[in-house]
């Protein structure tokens, strides 16, 4: 597909209408049996997600968001749940312990992704936890601070635009509200990188 850094362009946005992706253009001289293989292979592949319908929309983000609060409190001792639910697709979506960690701190006021990190080193350190990363065991406190920085940082450009438009924020955020004319043909881009590192003991 000839457009595809304008499609991605777009589908970073948050929630997109597939008839609206038509009306600019996105898809080029594709036929429509070539768009719904393509948007077949983009969900299948976890990189787009069809929404539900907005009806019911707060009342699905308002149990979700007591589900994910618990889950994300719950990640301050265990990294056994690796998922958030979406009030948005209706569906499951993956963040590991420091990502939920990050909504958590982010939920407490916190705005900076420093702080963000220094929230996730004080719980990881007070249990006698330290990072993996590219194969050793970081053994200093600077050093293990420094990667969940990177994380944090990475997380707030990349992660955190994706959170917000599948309702996984774990307080109301206006700015994450869907067009109210959108449908179920919205779909949401669900991907996103993450640095690789993992807690050990």
């Amino acid at each position: 597909m000839q457009n595809t850094g304008q499609f991605w362009k777009l589908s970073v946005q948050g929630l997109q209408r597939v008839r609206n992706l038509l009306d600019q253009g996105v898809f080029g001289r594709m036929t429509w049996r070539e768009i719904s293989r393509l948007l077949t292979i983009l969900v299948g592949s976890g990189i787009l997600a069809p929404c539900l319908p907005l009806e019911g929309l707060e009342a699905r983000r308002e149990r979700c968001q007591v589900f994910n609060q618990a889950i994300c409190k719950r990640a301050e001792d265990s990294d056994t749940l690796g998922f958030l639910a979406s009030p948005v697709t209706g569906s499951a979506v993956a963040l590991d312990r420091f990502e939920q960690l990050f909504l958590l701190a982010l939920s407490e006021g916190k705005q900076d992704p420093m702080d963000w990190a220094a929230l996730v080193w004080s719980i990881l350190s007070a249990q006698g936890h330290r990072l993996q990363h590219e194969g050793r065991v970081l053994e200093h406190d600077a050093e293990n601070l420094a990667v969940l920085q990177a994380r944090a940082k990475a997380f707030a450009v990349r992660r955190l635009p994706v959170c917000k438009s599948l309702g996984l924020v774990l307080t109301p955020d206006p700015e994450a509200e869907p067009d109210a004319k959108q449908e179920l043909t919205d779909f949401a881009n669900a991907e996103a990188a993450s640095l690789p590192c993992n807690a050990v003991a």
